[in-house]
């Protein structure tokens, strides 16, 4: 039996570190969950919960720019 092997190669930069963060991690969330179950419902419920987490990152970053923006040091 042969398998077919897939390969990537991430490079991560200080200016989108977030960005190639939020792409690793997704990449590495969609292959376990593919093994994980083939049940449609369950892996929406597992990708929604994972979105979450997401959101709260991504609000924090921006907060985190504003107030660079307003505050330049």
């Amino acid at each position: 039996m042969k398998r077919k092997l897939k390969i990537a190669k991430v490079n991560i930069s200080d200016d989108k570190k977030l960005e190639t963060t939020m792409w690793l991690y997704r990449l590495i969330e969609k292959i376990i969950i593919d093994k994980i179950t083939t049940d449609p419902y369950i892996q929406g419920l597992l990708l929604s919960n994972s979105m979450k987490e997401f959101d709260e990152i991504i609000i924090e970053k921006e907060k985190d720019n504003s107030e660079k923006s307003i505050n330049p040091e």
